[in-house]
């Protein structure tokens, strides 16, 4: 005689923001379209801001950052009518526009983030504007929200790497302001969680970052080596824009082992990929961290 659960506590749900979770992006789409339907079909308004930055995380990850620009508007709005604050609200459309370079725009839309209490939702600003101000080129800045959003994931014991996706861009931001102690420590954990959950995203990306690292550490060679089996595991991710980001830096290691064919190679592929994306072409992250 119970009411049933509202529609973001169904087992659709949680299995469609799960399949995300593991790069499983046409799964996710089909769970999330079906439970948008139900909250839609049964008035379940309370629902709808959580199924749509879902789909909008979910089209950002997968390349369509227009469509994920829409979404996240709607999903602000749907959160908008339900009483949620502005700070919690506008946090998706802020990573949207980072993704697109866009750095002005996160700036402004994260003025007073820093009086946020709640941790996840303060980590979730961290972790955007630190990928703006990476892509910015401004890279202290960077490493400053990135180290700040790794920190308030480990106060609330997140420790899954791909669920909110900020180990790749802290670890680049702490090579590129020298700290390499830190950004060792940041890398052998992800590989370690890469390791264990095999997420292609975290293969991935866990790779670059080793490459990052040993390239920063004169052992370029390595590095080349650490980016190829990056690009390898690029293979079965369908994130576009990480993959654009390893071509980077794939091409600026080649360019110092003075492979100059090959790294223009890498470094037009990647631009081609940027402005498939939509990205703001001097704004991309991945510009000279340590490379």
């Amino acid at each position: 005689a119970a009411p049933p659960a509202t529609v973001d506590l169904r087992t659709a749900f949680k299995l469609g923001q799960w399949l995300r979770y593991v790069d499983d992006f046409d799964g996710a789409r089909t769970y999330l379209a079906a439970v948008e339907t139900s909250a839609r079909d049964e008035g379940d308004e309370s629902s709808l801001p959580n199924i749509l930055l879902n789909r909008a995380v979910t089209e950002c990850w997968a390349g369509d950052l227009l469509l994920a620009g829409a979404l996240a508007d709607e999903a602000r709005e749907a959160f908008e009518q339900i009483g949620v604050a502005a700070d919690a609200r506008s946090v998706w459309r802020a990573y949207v526009d980072a993704h697109l370079g866009d750095v002005e725009a996160v700036r402004e839309a994260a003025l007073g983030a820093d009086d946020i209490d709640e941790p996840i939702i303060r980590m979730l600003w961290e972790r955007t504007v630190g990928l703006a101000e990476l892509a910015a080129g401004d890279l202290a800045a960077a490493d400053r929200h990135l180290a700040r959003a790794m920190q308030l994931l480990d106060d609330v014991d997140i420790v899954e790497p791909a669920i909110f996706r900020v180990d790749g861009d802290a670890a680049e931001a702490a090579v590129a302001a020298g700290d390499l102690e830190r950004a060792e420590a940041i890398v052998t954990r992800f590989e370690a969680c890469a390791a264990r959950s095999t997420i292609p995203w975290s293969l991935a990306v866990s790779a670059r970052s080793r490459a990052l690292v040993l390239a920063a550490r004169g052992e370029i060679g390595e590095a080349r080596g650490a980016v190829e089996r990056s690009l390898v595991e690029h293979d079965s991710c369908p994130v576009v824009f990480e993959r654009a980001r390893t071509l980077l830096v794939h091409g600026q290691i080649l360019r110092r082992l003075k492979q100059k064919r090959l790294a223009r190679e890498s470094l037009e592929e990647a631009m081609t990929l940027f402005d498939g994306l939509g990205a703001e072409p001097t704004r991309r992250p991945g510009r000279e961290p340590g490379v």
